[in-house]
């Protein structure tokens, strides 16, 4: 397995310490438990049957605790252990143990089919084709006695993990994978060959689309790269649904919500539920905490959002957001800093984001809209300035965007390149949903944008092809 990008992750200390590992040549079993039950124990699962029974019991333990409706992310009934005992015969011709177990902190997470609680069966697969490769064994061991001694004599293969959360798996192309966890957002595209395999420069679809909702915006910030104003038009509603289906049909994970001041659309709330009724994760940026007045807005984005972000450019920014954050969206907020228009030192104000526990995005300065008539405050050191937060112990969570990578490139700062994206349209698309354009970013010169194709009698009926054939083109 070769992993081609991963934008977010955990570490855990487990108990138990489970690998899949490819050697040079085969293994003999060690070490079977015949009732399939795998925990802290030393073993050597390398024969067919061995490494069969191992995964049948991972299913089985999966499957007995999802609901029976495909489309039912939560239910006090579950399949249990009859039925799930019967499918895991059906899908892998193994019968589990009905005691059988897989210790918690090394249990393999099935991921699901977009928008269902059905385990990927093309993934299963997969999955199941590279496990049984005659040359990779699964090996147990625990934290306690150490990695098993032959650990380190192959090459480990990753294997599915959500970390908390719903894991959903996307079919890319050559045994290419996206996994991504609707509830923290980790997202890794990974390979399943066991042999070595050219790098995925480019998926043949969007993992995120950034979506305009409005460009209608009463704050005029002088730096703005959209240009948006208070005479600023909205969306249509019927072009945001059409849009959104569209993504669903190409099983887009996320939508970033955008204007303007997308907060302040007519479609602002309808569309976090649209996205979350078609099993889009939706998020936003917003400059106005003027819908934190709304119970809607507030539940909406509760129920349905993954995350938002709060952009700001003072310390007085970020403290007045804290000041009226109600406790129940806490988790889901995150501060953006447009970099270039911070009128605070940029050292002070990550320093307050890590003392009230806010995620930050740092935001490369854009010269399109209204960012090309203004000198943008110099930032050429921002790294230098994390490094001294990092070694005081008083640095947040970073993130950058992709116009900060190149930044970085042109300063010789080195970022590596497995916990990012090198550049736009290689995950991510735009799409303006008021002047219904798209392109490679929300930046991209205007003679660059595509015009979405127009259904018979001017109404606009946007089809998943249609999107997949901008894509390509990009």
């Amino acid at each position: 397995m070769k992993i081609a990008g991963v934008r977010a992750g955990f570490a855990t200390n487990s108990s138990s310490t489970h690998s899949i590992i490819l050697f040079a040549s085969p293994l003999k079993d060690e070490g079977i438990d015949d009732e399939g039950q795998y925990g802290w124990e030393s073993f050597i699962l390398a024969s067919k049957d061995a490494k069969l029974k191992y995964l049948a019991t991972s299913l089985y333990q999966s499957v007995k605790s999802l609901p029976p409706m495909l489309n039912e992310s939560s239910s006090e009934v579950v399949i249990g252990e009859r039925y799930a005992q019967a499918i895991v015969l059906d899908l892998l011709g193994v019968r589990p143990e009905a005691d059988g177990y897989i210790d918690h902190q090394s249990e393999l997470t099935w991921p699901c089919e977009f928008s269902t609680t059905q385990v990927s069966l093309p993934f299963l697969d997969a999955f199941t084709e590279m496990v049984l490769n005659e040359n990779v064994a699964i090996l147990g061991g625990s934290d306690n006695d150490g990695d098993h001694p032959l650990v380190d004599d192959g090459k480990m293969l990753d294997r599915p993990r959500s970390y908390g959360g719903k894991l959903i798996a996307r079919h890319e192309g050559d045994n290419w994978w996206t996994l991504f966890n609707k509830r923290t957002g980790m997202k890794m595209v990974i390979n399943l060959n066991v042999e070595d395999t050219p790098m995925l420069e480019r998926l043949n679809r969007p993992q995120l689309v950034d979506l305009k909702l409005t460009n209608f915006c009463p704050y005029e910030c002088s730096f703005c790269y959209q240009g948006s104003t208070t005479q600023g038009k909205d969306s249509e509603r019927r072009d945001i649904y059409s849009i959104l289906r569209a993504l669903a049909d190409l099983e887009v994970f996320e939508v970033a919500i955008g204007g303007g001041e997308p907060t302040l659309s007519l479609h602002f709330v309808e569309t976090m539920e649209q996205c979350a009724d078609l099993g889009i994760v939706p998020n936003f940026t917003t400059k106005n905490l003027g819908w934190l007045q709304s119970r809607a807005a507030i539940k909406a984005i509760q129920n349905s959002c993954g995350a938002f972000a709060y952009s700001a450019v003072s310390c007085n920014d970020i403290r007045g957001l804290d000041a009226v954050l109600p406790e129940e969206l806490v988790r889901q907020a995150t501060i953006n800093i447009p970099m270039g228009a911070h009128a605070d030192g940029i050292e002070q104000m990550l320093h307050i984001c890590h003392d009230l526990g806010y995620t930050v995005t740092l935001l490369g300065y854009k010269t399109t809209g209204r960012g090309g008539d203004v000198v943008p405050v110099p930032y050429q050191d921002w790294m230098e300035k994390i490094i001294k937060l990092r070694d005081n112990g008083h640095c947040p969570t970073i993130g950058v965007d992709t116009v900060m990578l190149d930044q970085a490139k042109v300063l010789g700062i080195n970022i590596p390149s497995w916990i990012s994206t090198p550049s736009e349209g290689t995950a991510s698309m735009y799409i303006d949903a008021v002047q219904m354009k798209a392109g490679a970013s929300s930046f991209v010169e205007e003679e660059k944008m595509v015009h979405l194709p127009k259904g018979q009698h001017g109404r606009r009926m946007i089809e998943k092809e249609d999107i997949q054939k901008i894509w390509s083109e990009l």
